[in-house]
């Protein structure tokens, strides 16, 4: 897989699952089991792949980070939060997304004082996806029909 360019397969089945192919080594398929639910528990699924997506970006360019700047982690979880809302088309939109990353360090005064400078380049520029998120990304759909 190239860094330019990531591509995934969706497929629908006729109960409405949805399975995710990524073709990643890393990375399992997804199989969403709608066909399990009542609909009145359906939705926020994708608004869930996106929270995961911007969080894992972030987390991995945090933990580079952390491992160039030798700086020993006892544990690290993130809490992603989307928010939706309408837009001025009263069309539903995701308005906010806010990520609460929990760092607990293990070294001396010094790691805690090189974190503080990770952190604040995070602030500053955010990661590939943020980055993305907040200089808006061009969406273009192509539809086929097969007979």
């Amino acid at each position: 897989m190239s860094l330019e360019e990531v591509k995934i397969m969706l497929e629908c089945f006729e109960n409405n699952d949805v399975l995710i192919r990524f073709n990643s080594e890393v990375m399992p398929d997804i199989l969403i089991k709608k066909s399990k639910v009542s609909r009145e528990k359906l939705g926020g699924e994708a608004r869930a792949l996106l929270a995961a997506s911007v969080t894992e970006c972030l987390i991995s360019w945090l933990t580079f980070l952390l491992n160039k700047a030798r700086i020993k982690v006892k544990s690290l979880q993130a809490i992603t939060t989307v928010t939706t809302g309408l837009d001025e088309s009263e069309q539903n939109v995701v308005k906010e997304i806010n990520i609460k990353v929990d760092v607990k360090i293990d070294g001396e005064d010094d790691s805690y004082q090189r974190f503080e400078r990770i952190k604040n380049l995070l602030l500053r520029q955010g990661c590939l996806i943020s980055r993305s998120l907040e200089k808006g990304i061009k969406v273009s759909f192509k539809f086929f029909t097969g007979e």
